[in-house]
């Protein structure tokens, strides 16, 4: 039997008293545990391009106190368009938020230097 489950998941018979610094999500499987890695989100779900989509939809000025307001967008929008092909749980929004804040930080940047 493969360990991985759905492609995404994976699954492991451990006590529920498994810490690792890589786990974000533990989610009860047929008895098992089912962990699901930050960097197992499909990289395509966030990427440069939905931020572009997103941030049409919020209004001027992108400053950096809206990141908010932009984590919420990109999470409803990923979460809508991803419905079947990843969990949908507190953890993999997380993970979601924090590829947002990556990607939006940068889009700041290049904003300022393109101004410069």
């Amino acid at each position: 039997m493969s360990p991985w489950k759905n492609s995404r998941v994976k699954v492991i018979g451990l006590g529920s008293g498994v810490r690792s610094p890589s786990v974000t999500i533990r989610r009860c499987v047929l008895g098992l545990l089912a962990f699901v890695m930050i960097d197992d989100l499909p990289p395509e779900w966030v990427v440069p391009m939905r931020l572009q989509h997103v941030l049409q939809r919020i209004p001027e000025p992108y400053i950096i106190q809206r990141t908010g307001e932009v984590i919420e967008a990109m999470v409803e929008d990923v979460t809508r368009e991803a419905s079947g092909e990843i969990l949908d749980n507190p953890g993999v929004r997380k993970a979601i938020g924090s590829k947002t804040v990556k990607l939006y930080k940068a889009y700041l940047e290049s904003l300022i230097h393109d101004r410069s």
